[in-house]
């Protein structure tokens, strides 16, 4: 989703919201949890990232929160094809394992699913109202 809230171009993000897979195939796999990547450095789509974290954290308690501080905030840094040619603050998270019988259960429930929409709009907002 690409969200628009001023006029000027650096107004603008991107949330790319994805599921995980462990594997390819049909086996279950026990891979599980929730994680955000930014392209690598330092940028604005780091802020936006940690309040995604943030949110989270608050929206999926007990469930595993899947982190790099490697650079000192909790996102994972790759050059996705997204990441890289988005010219504002772009972020892809990955909403938990289609391969996992657990994570699976988890995504089809409409706890679940309340869950991962909240996080995303909690942490759309909180890094709106930061700007």
């Amino acid at each position: 989703m690409a969200i628009r809230h001023g006029h000027e171009p650096h107004d603008t993000f991107v949330v790319s919201i994805h599921v995980n897979a462990a594997g390819s195939g049909r086996m279950w796999h026990s891979a599980t949890g929730w994680c955000a990547y930014t392209f690598p450095g330092h940028t604005e789509s780091d802020k936006l990232a940690t309040c995604l974290y943030k949110a989270a954290q608050r929206h999926l308690p007990g469930h595993r929160l899947r982190t790099d501080y490697s650079d000192g905030d909790p996102d994972y840094e790759k050059p996705f094809y997204i990441l890289k040619h988005t010219f504002c603050a772009a972020v892809l998270t990955e909403n938990g394992f289609i391969d996992s019988e657990v994570s699976l259960a988890f995504l089809e429930s409409e706890e679940g699913k309340k869950a991962i929409v909240a996080l995303h709009v909690e942490g759309i907002i909180n890094y709106v109202e930061g700007r």
